[in-house]
């Protein structure tokens, strides 16, 4: 059998590839990326290989300027009752014995697939910070007080938003003039 250079020869039984170079033989296993140079073309599409076959990526997409997520207060649940209408000025009071606070948001923006990541940061008696990709905050035990919570978002080039307040919460104590008692 006569080898020219270059040839490559496939062994479908042994599922390997051998590449014949002249006199020098090399064995590489499947899917394994040669270092060698190769022509540039010059279409408009690069072309990858794998296991699962060929993916043409175009690459003459154009560069688009990320709008930045507007985040928004959708929703509050006091008690499993809708309460966004009881908002005033951005504030929300609430009696200290309550059972559940749900706080939803929503993020506008042209791109309804991408995933946001949320952080929210509650300032009250101290500042907490959480990140999530959940949409709803739950605060179900919040001792009396005024708590702020900041909102942002990560953006698709990875940076964040601003933080935005989007609701004031005011934990209402008890009081003596609630029971009808004079002192």
């Amino acid at each position: 059998m006569d080898l020219c250079p270059k040839i490559i020869y496939i062994l479908i039984s042994l599922k390997r590839i051998d590449l014949f170079f002249g006199t020098v033989r090399m064995v590489s296993p499947p899917n394994e990326i040669l270092f060698a140079y190769q022509k540039q073309s010059n279409r408009d599409y690069i072309y990858l290989g794998g296991s699962e076959g060929l993916v043409k990526i175009n690459t003459d997409i154009p560069y688009t300027e990320t709008q930045i997520p507007e985040i928004y207060l959708s929703e509050i649940l006091f008690n499993g009752s809708p309460s966004l209408k009881k908002v005033k000025e951005n504030t929300i009071k609430i009696p200290w014995n309550y059972n559940s606070l749900s706080v939803h948001f929503r993020i506008k923006n042209r791109d309804v697939f991408q995933k946001y990541l949320l952080q929210y940061t509650i300032e009250g008696r101290g500042k907490q910070s959480i990140e999530t990709y959940d949409p709803v905050l739950n605060l179900s035990s919040l001792s009396a007080g005024n708590y702020s919570i900041w909102v942002s978002c990560n953006t698709k080039n990875g940076n964040r938003t601003p933080s935005k307040q989007l609701i004031h919460i005011i934990v209402t104590l008890l009081g003596i003039k609630q029971f009808g008692l004079l002192v």
